[in-house]
């Protein structure tokens, strides 16, 4: 495959973000591996004016880090993606890059590029290597025509294959049944199969009008993508489509067959077949064990509850769904933040739930609340597991009045399970968050009987 040369000057940047000791930052920019940095500018209107120049090959996209250096080391204040054209110009033109941190937008960075393409098949993707500081890279796109009509299911031609290596393309892709579309239209979800292969695959499409909406839907693929769990769904690849009136970002995932946990929980309650000891233990282990890997990747999953856990034929466990994440980017959230509610109500934690209820009477009008989104998730989790030991729903164990801590030591005192079960579960459902462990000190310190 032919190669062109992309030169970029990054010229300046608006940043939404004071700093009483001096704003002090740079850029990184990450192009299939190739990480290149711009010098360090002061204020909250730098000017770099650094050109770079990366050689391209399969690449459609530079990711964009906007880091600032304080006094204790350097963190990322946001990250954006810059586009890059499928066609072949030599036009010289402008970008305005948006970067965001969690569901904010801190700043915009501006960019002048040209592209010099040569001819070659408009067919891309993106394989995701070993980040080095400030640089994620995801699995890079190609183009294909329209998806939107089924294709007939393949004849497998290999086996066995490692998928999350083997490096699929758009046109690798049979889509099969839609399983899931999200009221906005904006979402859908098929189960489908690789061409090559015939292996069963799940496809997730986020349809974007604008850039701000695919960097969002973006991020999510470059959170989930670094995850590497046997009870965390695998993601195989992460695509772009450029074809049509809308770009769309395609996620492509391990099929986890089964059903959902809270299926199971309501089977064995209609069965009056409550978890064994040594299986409710399994799971407990299994399932801090994820969400530990997850933390450790710098990020929420953000909607915690039985539906988002598959458990397969064979009883063992997956985690799903990562619609509303939030990547962390280079530092674990160690303080509280003031975030849009979201989650399920019936799994939020004290502090969300409150903020939902100041909602609902008029008094929190941005439906936001200041918590720490990874003790909430901790605060869920244990919300879980108090549905699995009891089969019944949590209900009005996150209600935030003064009778909440009653409640909450009632419903683990009646659970039938060891008081190791009960004491852990007791540290997740801590109503103080600033008391209430967290997941990697949950795991370190599981001592289950």
């Amino acid at each position: 495959m032919s190669t062109s040369i992309l030169t970029l000057t990054v010229e300046s940047s608006l940043i939404n973000k004071r700093n009483i000791l001096g704003l002090k930052t740079f850029v990184a920019l990450n192009l299939g591996g190739n990480s290149q940095t711009t010098i360090i500018q002061k204020g909250a209107t730098p000017e770099w004016n650094n050109a770079f120049q990366f050689q391209r090959s399969n690449e459609n996209f530079i990711l964009v880090t906007l880091i600032e250096k304080g006094v204790f080391g350097e963190h990322a204040l946001g990250e954006g993606i810059l586009l890059l054209s499928p066609k072949k110009s030599t036009k010289e033109r402008h970008a305005t890059i948006p970067v965001y941190k969690y569901s904010i937008k801190i700043a915009d960075i501006y960019m002048k590029l040209v592209e010099n393409y040569t001819d070659r098949q408009q067919s891309r993707i993106v394989k995701e290597k070993t980040p080095e500081k400030f640089s994620r890279l995801i699995e890079t796109p190609k183009i294909q025509e329209k998806h939107s009509e089924p294709i007939s299911q393949p004849v497998a031609k290999k086996q066995d294959i490692d998928l999350a290596t083997y490096g699929i393309q758009l046109l690798d892709l049979a889509y099969g049944q839609m399983i899931y579309k999200s009221q906005s239209g904006k979402q859908e979800v098929y189960i489908g199969s690789i061409i090559t292969t015939g292996a069963s695959v799940a496809i997730k499409i986020s349809l974007c009008d604008t850039n701000d909406e695919f960097n969002y839907v973006q991020r999510e693929a470059l959170a989930i993508s670094s995850l590497s769990h046997p009870n965390i769904c695998k993601v195989y690849g992460t695509l772009l489509d450029f074809n049509g009136d809308k770009l769309k970002n395609i996620i492509v995932l391990e099929n986890c067959e089964g059903i959902s946990l809270r299926h199971e929980i309501e089977k064995r309650k209609t069965e009056n077949k409550p978890f064994t000891q040594p299986l409710f233990c399994k799971y407990i282990t299994d399932l801090l064990s994820a969400f530990a890997h997850i933390q450790s990747k710098h990020i929420v999953h953000s909607d915690v509850k039985p539906d988002n856990v598959i458990v397969s034929a064979n009883g063992s466990l997956k985690v799903i769904d990562f619609g509303i994440s939030l990547h962390g980017y280079s530092e674990l959230f160690d303080t509280a933040k003031t975030l849009k509610v979201g989650e399920t109500i019936p799994h939020f934690s004290p502090l969300q739930l409150q903020g939902y209820s100041q909602f609902i009477q008029g008094i929190n009008r941005e439906c936001t609340v200041k918590h720490n989104p990874m003790k909430s998730d901790v605060y869920a989790l244990g919300l879980t597991f108090m549905h699995m030991a009891s089969l019944e729903p949590p209900n009005e164990l996150n209600n935030l009045d003064e009778g909440l801590q009653r409640r909450i030591d009632a419903a683990i005192a009646s659970i039938n399970y060891s008081n190791s079960v009960k004491s852990l579960i007791s540290q997740m459902l801590t109503i103080d968050e600033q008391e209430r462990p967290d997941f990697i000190c949950l795991f370190n310190i599981l001592n289950l009987d």
